[in-house]
């Protein structure tokens, strides 16, 4: 930003002066979800089709038909209605097309007005004040829509309003000017605005006082993410609404800056993510019963649901489950060969902790628990530690298999006959392993992300998942852990599942750290824009198609350049027992993880050729790695490289 736009000081000063302030309405006042106005008749394009059957080029033939109109009848003079004249003709269309493509761009405007706030406060207590308003625009909209408009956005509707249109005159040229302070003789008015040129300039020649403030799309191209965001600037319905909210709505509606409350920061970062994977996993929707595990199934179930209401689809059978890969692990223990392949994955800590975490078993010696371990190095010393208490394991595991089988026999009861389908972020698909060896079934998967070894498929088990981590770059997987952090729930991680007494059965969890009320807030946010593109996608139908690749590098970027809240980040907490890691804590000063001795500082690609040689080397490993060393290769890579 420059030191021509004025600041809030500046504002005050020359208001308490003045006898009559008025304001432009667009971009000042006023601004839209789409990231420019012309984007707004991509939506009409989209609705068009969906709702008339009909397949023209609205947008450019819009575009087209204002200019035709503005060079018949005068530029800024022309209304609406001259406009769909020309595109009347110019289209071929009949009136009637021609009026309800006129009534759907009028529903759209309504649809995807949003105030700037801070603009609305300011001219909310100068009118509070006593001061008298007016609103001066070029705008080829009629005064009463305008006024519905402004209603919308919080405004009061009964200001005086002056329109290009409606008045014979511009601002650009300065007739609109002209005849409004022929109206208003001998008063002290300043006027605020955000074009140069009509707003300031025009004013300033006149010798009257004006002030220009900055509209989102300036400030985005002065933001440091804006190379980040601009190949995704390309009018489609789905990138113009997801950029247009996360930028004239939320990070950039404020004309004099501030901060932005918790909730909304929250809502652009990761809801972009999640509304990509809920529109994908309703576009994946079959006969199936989707399982919604825990702990993540907690959250993304209601979101799901939310979802599937607001996009108006029905919801698939859907319940939550309660399932941990430490709890299916350790019930899906059978014989000395899964005890081995158990102590082939890394682990870092106590012989207690490792027992307790992956065998849920607690029943150690106090000399045994307290033994120091790291595995897969020590494997072989860690069985022959165990072999003492394999037979006391293994009779445990098939009761919490028991159990398991109860429990899930009483969860199919809601959709009898079914095949099983578990919905979760992802990685190795390790639930879904288990959980079909223990119920000896080939349960299906549904997740955010799959990795190269992915396990059900060990056992031939469907697995689809919105992105690959070898297919490129990804953000959100490649700094997994805040995405982690920002899903907590309010109790710990699931260890086992134990009957009630009462015929039903009781998840058992730990006492990890329980979620702080910022995530609670954040998770509030990004559920909220979950609904919305849920919104969107009925409302345009196949038009929008939300982008995992923009949603990614909005996830990225807003972290890097610190645009999330300090006490979001400062709440970032996980627990990582299952690991031996303890818990992670995130640094902002830093942008670092750490946890014990480990650290792992966040992660984005920008055309290094160091970086670019690192991400190569990472998927040649995960492409060609053997199995059995992949995991520690990973380990080393966290430690080491990354």
């Amino acid at each position: 930003m420059n030191g021509e736009y004025a600041t809030l000081s500046q504002v005050h000063t020359l208001a308490d002066q003045a006898d009559l302030l008025t304001f432009d309405i667009f971009d000042t006042l006023i601004t839209r979800r789409t990231l420019h106005p012309t984007d707004l008749f991509a939506l009409v394009e989209a609705r068009a089709h969906k709702e008339m059957g009909l397949s023209i080029a609205f947008r450019q033939l819009r575009v087209n038909s204002e200019h035709n109109a503005y060079r018949i009848v005068g530029g800024g003079l022309a209304t609406l209605d001259d406009i769909y004249l020309e595109l009347e003709k110019t289209a071929r269309l009949t009136r009637a097309q021609a009026d309800r493509l006129k009534a759907i761009e009028l529903e759209e405007e309504a649809e995807n007005a949003y105030p700037r706030l801070d603009m609305r406060a300011l001219l909310k207590t100068y009118l509070a004040a006593g001061k008298r308003i007016a609103l001066v625009s070029d705008m080829y909209l009629p005064s009463d829509e305008i006024r519905k408009l402004l209603s919308r956005c919080g405004y009061p509707d009964n200001l005086e309003l002056w329109v290009s249109c409606e008045r014979n005159g511009i601002k650009a040229d300065g007739s609109l000017w002209r005849a409004f302070f022929k109206a208003h003789p001998d008063e002290n008015t300043l006027h605020i605005g955000d074009n140069a040129h009509s707003d300031c300039r025009v004013l300033t020649e006149m010798g009257r006082k004006a002030l220009l403030i900055p509209n989102p799309a300036e400030m985005l191209q002065a933001s440091p993410l804006y190379p980040n965001l601009r190949p995704f600037d390309d009018g489609t319905p789905g990138n113009s609404l997801v950029l247009g909210t996360l930028v004239n709505c939320l990070f950039l509606n404020a004309a004099f800056g501030g901060n932005l409350p918790l909730k909304d920061a929250a809502s652009a970062w990761l809801g972009p993510v999640l509304g990509c994977f809920f529109h994908w996993l309703v576009d994946q929707a079959d006969d199936s019963l989707l399982l919604f595990v825990t702990r993540e199934g907690y959250l993304f179930q209601p979101i799901y649901q939310r979802y599937c209401e607001a996009r108006k689809v029905p919801e698939q059978p859907n319940c939550l489950y309660y399932a941990s890969r430490q709890a299916v692990a350790s019930a899906s223990l059978r014989s000395e060969t899964d005890l081995n392949a158990l102590v082939q994955q890394p682990f870092t800590g106590t012989l207690g902790a490792f027992a307790r975490s992956r065998l849920n078993y607690g029943a150690l010696s106090e000399q045994d628990a307290a033994v120091s371990v790291e595995l897969p190095r020590m494997k072989n010393h860690v069985l022959e530690m165990l072999a003492p208490y394999q037979a006391d394991i293994l009779s445990r595991s098939a009761t919490a298999a028991e159990i398991y089988r109860e429990y899930t026999a009483e969860i199919r009861s809601v959709a009898p006959g079914k095949p099983l389908t578990i919905v979760d972020i992802g990685y190795q698909g390790t639930a879904q392993f288990y959980l079909s060896r223990l119920l000896n079934e080939k349960i299906a998967g549904r997740y955010i992300f799959l990795n190269e070894y992915v396990l059900p498929r060990q056992l031939d088990c469907p697995c689809d998942s919105l992105a690959l981590t070898v297919d490129s770059m990804h953000p959100v997987y490649e700094n997994l852990l805040f995405l982690e952090a920002a899903i907590q729930v309010p109790y710990g991680q699931l260890l086992y599942l134990a009957r009630d007494g009462k015929g039903g059965f009781t998840p058992v969890c730990n006492h990890a750290a329980q979620a702080a009320s910022e995530v609670a807030t954040a998770q509030q946010g990004f559920s909220d824009f979950v609904t919305l593109e849920g919104r969107w996608a009925e409302r345009y139908g196949a038009a929008f198609r939300p982008s995992l690749a923009l949603a990614e590098e909005i996830y990225i970027s807003l972290i890097r350049f610190d645009r999330l809240p300090p006490d979001l980040l400062n709440a970032f907490r996980i627990d990582d027992a299952y690991s031996g890691n303890g818990m992670w804590v995130y640094e902002p000063s830093t942008h670092t993880w750490r946890s014990n001795d480990v650290k792992v500082p966040l992660s984005f690609l920008e055309g290094g050729r160091l970086n670019r040689l690192k991400y190569q080397m990472k998927n040649y490993v995960k492409k060609h790695a053997p199995s059995a060393i992949y995991e520690p290769l990973r380990v080393f890579w966290t430690k080491f490289i990354k």
